[in-house]
Formats: structure tokens, sequence, C-alpha cells
């Protein structure tokens, strides 16, 4: 039998809870729900909230197996039928909650202490009288009844559960599909596990060292193996394998090679536009007219006499 929750540890915050069973009934509105319960009990608000859960969802039924005690009997309250396993063991109790005292204490503090529990013993006998009305519902039996049995908080056959009207059936012979471990880990909030990966055995890696249909190492792109600090790349059919960190370094090299023509092209340009200047300037100087030739009249140093004259160029002669 294939079962759609399946509670078997505590019930509450720290193990099935009733956010948890909430969520599972969801995804089967309007279909029938079967719940495996095999739980020593845990968090009374928790088992409440799911036993009106079941009774607002409508088709579900419980099945009982191994120890089924407190919290895990209420939640079966809310179930439309419950059936218990010919070799399971059901508890009910009176409602329990944790008392540590220790500590030493005057008169006034002991009295505090007093009030504390008596107000804490008055809140669950209210809880106790709410639990007997709703077994007694379920069961036929009057709330005193029931009351008594809270009390001795004995374990029941399976027939003295059936017998006290706790449960609908005795199931022979009950089989079950565990739940998957998603299930599990999802009911305690752990995240869910990742698919095993198929490693190679060391031997299927040596044959494949020495398979001649291995791919192909692709060593002849230089600069790329350069830029991405790798010898080459597996060649698989005509196709290769990157990395995200491989594509990323090959776009922001794409990125600063663009900058830099970019960055050149502005450079050239203003070039161009200064030489276009400069000669435009040269065009301009060569129509303009030239300036008139003024004639030099040679100086005449009127100091040199004809003897002297004579003295400097008679060797001449």
């Amino acid at each position: 039998m294939n079962f759609q929750i399946d509670i078997d540890g505590q019930i509450g915050q720290y193990g099935y809870s009733k956010q948890y069973v909430r969520q599972i009934l969801a995804q089967y509105k309007g279909q029938p729900v079967n719940v495996r319960v095999n739980s020593l009990g845990g968090s009374l608000d928790d088992a409440l909230d799911i036993a009106a859960r079941f009774n607002e969802h409508g088709d579900v039924t419980v099945f009982m197996f191994g120890y089924c005690a407190s919290a895990a009997t209420v939640l079966a309250l809310g179930a439309k039928k419950t059936v218990i396993d010919e070799n399971a063991f059901y508890l009910v109790h009176k409602v329990m909650n944790w008392v540590d005292i220790w500590d030493t204490l005057n008169a006034d503090q002991l009295q505090d202490l007093i009030d504390e529990l008596e107000k804490n013993k008055r809140d669950n006998e209210k809880m106790d009288l709410v639990l007997a009305k709703m077994y007694a519902k379920k069961s036929g039996h009057t709330a005193n009844e029931i009351m008594a049995v809270l009390k001795e908080a004995a374990w029941l056959t399976a027939d003295e559960a059936k017998n006290w009207g706790f449960v609908d059936e005795i199931g022979t012979g009950l089989k079950y599909a565990p739940a998957a471990i998603e299930n599990k880990l999802n009911a305690f909030g752990l995240p869910l596990p990742k698919p095993r990966e198929n490693k190679l055995s060391a031997i299927d890696k040596i044959k494949n060292m020495f398979n001649k249909n291995v791919s192909a190492m692709l060593t002849n792109y230089l600069n790329l193996n350069a830029l991405l600090k790798v010898e080459g790349f597996e060649d698989k059919e005509n196709s290769v394998s990157m990395t995200a960190d491989q594509l990323t370094a090959i776009d922001n090299e794409l990125k600063a090679n663009a900058a830099a023509i970019e960055s050149l092209k502005a450079d050239n340009e203003a070039k161009e536009n200064t030489i276009k200047e400069l000669q435009e300037k040269v065009a301009a100087l060569e129509n303009l007219p030239g300036d008139e030739t003024k004639h030099v009249e040679p100086e005449v140093d009127n100091a040199v006499s004809a003897a002297s004259m004579y003295e400097n160029i008679k060797n001449l002669i």
C-alpha cells in the first residue's frame, strides 16, 4: 500500500509538524489520502491542528503500526477511518507538560511556585476534558469513562483499542512501501539530496586513456588557449565544451578589445583632423603674394686710402 503521508517520529515543530501535513494535504485536494502512523507522540498543538486538517480534507484513512501513543492517537481522531495493525499498540493519557524545578526558595517563593503549578494543573485539566470528549465522540463512550482510561495511561492491544472504539478496524498483514527519502527530509525542513553523479571506476578511466575513440585535444587555438590558460579543448564530434568562467573571460576580452578599437578610432580621427588643418594652412600660405625685394647698398669704408688699397692688392698683380 502507498501512503501519501508517513509519520514515524516526533510530532511537532522538530518532526512532523502541522505545516508539513497541511502542505501535503493541499497536494491531494479532493483525493483519498492514506496516512501511516508509528509515533510515540509529541506536540498536542500540532496533533489537534492535524486532526482538524484531516477532518477538513474528508477522505483520510489513518493506518497505525508499532507503538502509537499520545499525540499520534489525537491526530487520528480527525480521520474518516482508522485501521490498526494486528500487532500494534495504542496508548492514551492525560495531558503532560515539562516541569523543571531546581532552586532554593523561601516561603514566599514557594507559594508563588505553588500558585503557578496550581494554574498549570487547572489548564491541564481543561485540556484533559477536551481530549476526553474527543475520544468519547470517536468511541461512543462517556467522557467520564474515557477519563479513567486517560488516567491509567496503559498500553492497549489492537483488540482492546478496537473494543474501546478508538479504531475502526484491525488490519491483518498490512504492508506498505517506504516513503521516499525526499519526503522524509522535507518533513524535517532539510534540503533535498542532490542526485548522485555516475562516476567512472579507476579501470574505466584507464580504459578511456587508451581508447582510440577518446576525444582529441584541440591545441591549435594558441591565443584562445593563452587567454583561458588551458592547453587545449576536447573535441567531441566537432564541438567543444566551455565553462561559464571561460565564456566570461572571452566576453571580457572582447569587450576590452572593442573599447581599445574605439579609442584608436578616436585618436586616428583627431590626427586626420589635425593634418587636414595643417594642409589648409599651407595652401593658404602658398596663395599669398610675395614681399618686394629691397636693394642693398654696399657699405663703403671712407677711411681706406688709395695707398692702403695698393698695398693690399700689389701682391695679386
